[in-house]
């Protein structure tokens, strides 16, 4: 009996240890953001995506400002995020690049490794994200980055 009581035990603490009970996530953050801007007749869209399941996609794809038309990408990145207390902690699973800067059809970009950056985050009443980098000391980080919630008009 006790050899059952001990097999019980382990498959117990086994069992309730799973990765996805600890995942924290705050909701207010899943949908898709996106921040734009023109550089040299190029939109560049930037876009994360996040999920309720703690999967995020992130991209940059430029557009021809005259035509509309998409030029590529300068980088794809997908990974999984958790977020408690206003900070943000992205797990890159896979990150790709165009390597030279240039923007490049999804099919040319490379995958590189890359570390897992966190960011510390707010969110506005008129619907903004703003990621602030966390940078270790030493580290050359940007400043602050700014997406606005994209609103979808499914039907």
């Amino acid at each position: 009996m006790r050899y059952l009581n001990l097999i019980a035990c382990i498959l117990f603490v086994a069992t309730s240890c799973s990765s996805d009970d600890d995942l924290q996530i705050d909701q207010k953050l899943q949908g898709e953001w996106v921040k734009s801007s023109t550089d040299n007749n190029v939109v560049e869209l930037d876009l994360i995506s996040f999920k309720s399941d703690g999967s995020y996609f992130s991209s940059r794809e430029g557009f021809d400002a005259t035509s509309g038309s998409s030029i590529g990408f300068l980088y794809q990145e997908a990974g999984n995020y958790s977020s408690a207390n206003d900070r943000l902690d992205l797990n890159i699973r896979s990150y790709r690049t165009s390597g030279d800067g240039s923007f490049k059809p999804a099919t040319e970009l490379q995958d590189v490794a890359t570390g897992n950056p966190s960011f510390t985050y707010q969110l506005t009443v008129i619907g903004e994200l703003i990621l602030t980098p966390i940078c270790e000391p030493n580290q050359d980080c940007s400043g602050a980055i700014i997406y606005q919630r994209r609103i979808t008009n499914d039907i």
